[in-house]
């Protein structure tokens, strides 16, 4: 092994992670997208048939016309509604999530040498130990298994790059794990606290601008009562939609919960400083990975409140 070895061969790629941990986490990805799509097809479609239904065309067949499809996009918006609830794709979002950060937790575990994957164990025993505690975490969630497929299944469980970081010396491997997971976790917090709060305030101003047309048209219609189009409708439902929309990313929550992390492992990354033995780096992760289990946690429970 070299003396000195650069920065760039510290830092772990994502592929080189266990298959469990990519294959939950296309998973999750997966489940969360399609969820989504699904979520934003059902608003549209209820926008879509009052935009419709408060078009006040009073010729034959037209009118006729309108509310007969303005009624279709109403079916289609409440069979989406039953779709959404009996698929349950936001299960497989937050369960595929669950088992990627634990299989991620426990992998830097074991690249740190960390309980229960000390150093001082052999390499067959570590291997036979990480191995059964993935299939444990498997065995919790079967009923993604069928997610869990594809090309990433065959990608190894324990990489040569996880093997090799777990041989180099105590300062490599901290360093390695500040590198790796304190500072690339505290970035993706930092980053995600200022996209959600900036989301969180563009929809809100959407809501008020929204209402304020709902309002503008309702007094338009009093002064022009046979007016064709009345979008008093259309505008209310539209702020509705985004509100709904708005409880379903929760952008303000995530904005603090995610500020609130990223403060956290920056108090963290300055205790890593004073991290010199086996004993102190192992305290260390363990505390570490204690924090940013908690924010996972927050936020399945958040989830799962809606």
């Amino acid at each position: 092994m070299k003396n000195s070895i650069e920065e760039n061969n510290l830092i772990i790629k994502r592929e080189e992670l266990p298959a469990l941990y990519l294959a939950a986490s296309k998973a999750s990805q997966d489940a969360q997208r399609w969820y989504f799509r699904l979520i934003i097809a059902n608003l549209l479609f209820l926008v879509v048939s009052t935009l419709l239904s408060s078009i006040n065309y009073g010729v034959d067949p037209i009118k006729s016309m309108l509310v007969i499809v303005a009624s279709l996009f109403l079916i289609l918006s409440i069979i989406l509604t039953v779709i959404i609830q009996l698929i349950r794709l936001e299960k497989d979002w937050y369960a595929g999530r669950a088992m990627a950060e634990s299989v991620k937790t426990l992998s830097w575990r074991y690249i740190t040498g960390t309980v229960p994957y000390n150093v001082n164990l052999s390499q067959s025993k570590v291997n036979k130990l990480f191995s059964n505690n993935l299939t444990s975490i498997l065995k919790e969630k079967k009923f993604l298994s069928g997610a869990l497929g594809g090309k990433l299944s065959m990608q190894p469980q324990i990489s040569d790059k996880m093997r090799w970081m777990r041989t180099l010396s105590v300062s490599y491997r901290k360093k390695a794990y500040v590198l790796n997971r304190i500072e690339n976790q505290r970035h993706w917090y930092g980053d995600n606290a200022e996209k959600n709060k900036n989301k969180e305030r563009n929809t809100f101003f959407a809501i008020i601008i929204s209402e304020l047309l709902a309002l503008g048209s309702f007094l338009i219609i009093i002064k022009y009562t046979n007016i064709v189009f009345n979008p008093v409708g259309f505008f209310s439902t539209i702020a509705t939609s985004m509100l709904a929309w708005l409880q379903v990313k929760q952008y303000q929550e995530l904005s603090q919960s995610y500020g609130l992390a990223a403060q956290e492992l920056g108090v963290i990354l300055e205790e890593s400083k004073s991290v010199q033995s086996d004993k102190e780096l192992s305290k260390f992760v363990l505390n570490s990975e204690n924090a940013i289990s908690r924010e996972h946690t927050m936020w399945i429970a958040r989830k799962e409140k809606i």
